[in-house]
């Protein structure tokens, strides 16, 4: 620190000041000596208006300006304590030559901040230049280089004594360096594309070279340099216009197409209608399409299928194939159309850049599939009548028999009965020939009282599963054999499908009773396939060859085949890994498969 004392300069003021590393270091130091070789206060300060001013005014104040070369900064303020004696001459040229000695410091100071922000900022614009992928160069006016980025000399330009100049010239046509030169004296900015000569394939770069300029007094400070090679970038701009050529040529090979084809951005704004689709819609021949967007053409069933199912799909998958309806724009009915849907992918890159559709009217085929429906729901009429009629006259025959022949045999049962215990008293040794009689008659009345059982309609109000197991426990109660219906996907269907069903199954069952030895025994009911399908399966001793048709004099296979088939479904036998026999029934429970009503999106 430096030393002062009353009444005089220290020395090396000049140089203590210097030592300080900022403005607020040299200010304190100067109100420090100040205060001790003027006794009095002094203070440094930045604003000579204002408060600092307003409380140094007084009798005996002195306020001398901190300037150097111009460039103010602040005040310095000499204040003596009241009843103090007044500065006098010496203590005003004391006082001033401190102001000198702190005006050059101060000055000093805010330099050296300013060099340090100037290099700061330097430092940032060299990391920047460094890092950018342009070429980057500083030049004076001589085009002698002050800066140049690794990206020149990563494309193989060398920027030796020649300068930028003499550079650009040894890599550019003649032609294009002196227009580049003229432009640049006469606007102060040259801005294009040049191709650089030697590289193979060429190298295009977009230039700019303009003139740098101080930023107060504008003198030139040199030329700054930025190139961008763009060799890509006009490789890609051809091809778009190759890939608009082909487009145009795809353009006049779908206008002779009498479907409804489509091309859109993706961001749903269409581009082009082919004028066969113009036509199908009803679209007035004034109307701009590019001005429309996809949901424009869309019913609202349409749109909601193309948000909920379309576009997902094309999103995932990159096509999609389907069914929905076409608006017309004259107000007709919506259109029936069969979709193919798919992304339009760059030959290069593959990226997506449009999206194009293909839709077939397919009026013609829904009034044929809607006639097809027609005669499914015929069919499935008969069957309803044919069913009703054939369980009418099973209940008439079961009615018929339990009236007669079981009411018949039952008297006739009895009376043997009757007969035996008189033979028993009277002839016992005629019993055992009256035995197997009364045993044969009651055998056939169980018999008949089963086939009574059997011809009567089955009781679905508690589902076909239920119906099922009574049936299961009628017929293998006492056999031996377990068993277990499993309906617990039982779907919704018709009493004249479910009796189908039931007299498939059953029939299956008693086989498996009769012929199958079976232990266990399985029946399922489930929707599948858009219909109901029954299935028996048993661990018995399996198919034996030929089994999958009837014996002669045995129609149950051939019946449960025919009930199948007169549905409009199928039947099947197969025998089962490890042992068994699996009969399977499945019957439709709607229209056949692709006559589903319409035309909702598929």
């Amino acid at each position: 620190m430096v030393s002062a004392s009353r009444g005089a300069v220290p020395d090396d003021l000049a140089l203590d000041l210097g030592r300080q590393d900022d403005a607020d270091g040299v200010a304190r130091l100067l109100e420090q000596v100040g205060a001790t070789v003027l006794d009095a206060t002094v203070r440094v300060v930045p604003d000579p208006a204002g408060e600092a001013d307003e409380a140094a005014s007084g009798a005996g104040d002195l306020r001398l300006d901190l300037t150097w070369k111009g460039r103010s900064h602040g005040t310095l303020v000499v204040t003596r304590a009241d009843g103090a004696a007044p500065l006098d001459d010496e203590d005003r040229a004391l006082a001033a030559r401190i102001a000198e000695h702190g005006a050059l410091a101060l000055d000093c100071a805010v330099a050296h901040d300013e060099h340090e922000a100037a290099w700061d900022e330097l430092t940032r614009f060299r990391a920047l230049a460094a890092a950018s992928t342009n070429l980057v160069a500083l030049a004076d006016d001589d085009g002698v280089p002050s800066f140049v980025n690794p990206r020149v000399a990563e494309v193989g330009l060398e920027i030796g004594e020649r300068g930028l100049w003499g550079t650009v010239a040894g890599n550019v046509a003649p032609e294009d360096v002196e227009e580049m030169r003229r432009i640049l004296l006469d606007e102060g900015r040259w801005s294009g594309d040049i191709a650089l000569v030697g590289s193979d394939p060429p190298t295009i770069v977009h230039g700019t070279v303009f003139v740098l300029r101080h930023p107060t007094t504008g003198a030139s400070l040199g030329t700054g340099w930025v190139a961008e090679d763009v060799t890509a970038l006009r490789r890609a701009e051809q091809m778009l216009r190759s890939a608009n050529a082909n487009l145009e040529r795809y353009q006049a090979l779908v206008e002779a197409s009498s479907d409804f084809i489509a091309i859109a951005a993706l961001d749903g704004s269409v581009i082009y209608v082919n004028p066969a689709g113009r036509e199908q819609i009803g679209m007035p021949a004034d109307v701009d399409v590019t001005r429309t967007t996809i949901v424009d053409y869309l019913t609202p069933e349409g749109i909601e299928a193309s948000l909920q199912i379309e576009q997902p799909a094309v999103q995932a998958e990159g096509h999609w194939e389907g069914e929905s309806t076409l608006r017309r724009f004259d107000g007709g009915p919506a259109i029936p159309v069969a979709i193919a849907s798919f992304l339009m992918l760059h030959p290069e890159t593959g990226a997506p850049f449009a999206l194009a559709t293909v839709q077939r009217d397919i009026s013609d085929r829904m009034a044929q599939e809607d006639a097809l429906r027609r005669l499914a729901d015929q069919r499935q009429e008969l069957l309803n009548r044919l069913v009703r009629a054939q369980s009418e006259e099973r209940a008439e025959i079961a009615n018929d028999v339990h009236d007669d022949p079981v009411q018949a045999l039952a008297a006739v049962d009895l009376r043997l009965g009757l007969l035996a215990r008189k033979l028993g008293d009277q002839a016992p040794q005629l019993l055992p020939d009256l035995v197997p009689v009364q045993e044969s008659v009651t055998g056939a009345t169980r018999r008949l009282r089963a086939l009574v059982f059997n011809l009567q309609p089955p009781d679905f109000d508690d589902g076909l599963g239920v119906a099922l197991d009574n049936a299961a426990r009628d017929l293998f109660e006492t056999s031996g054999t377990t068993w277990r219906v499993d309906a617990d996907d039982e779907p919704v269907a018709p009493d004249s499908i479910r009796a189908v069903a039931y007299r498939v199954a059953r029939e299956a069952m008693v086989n498996a009773r009769k012929h199958a030895a079976a232990r266990s025994l399985v029946v399922t009911v489930r929707g599948r396939d858009g219909g109901l399908e029954v299935s028996v399966a048993d661990d018995g001793v399996g198919l034996p060859d030929g089994a999958v048709t009837s014996s002669p004099g045995h129609h149950g296979l051939g019946s449960m085949r025919d009930r199948a088939e007169i549905a409009g479904g199928h039947w099947d036998m197969r025998g089962r890994p490890g042992g068994g026999v699996e009969v399977v029934c499945w019957l439709p429970l709607a229209a056949p498969s692709g006559l589903e009503p319409g035309p909702g999106p598929r």
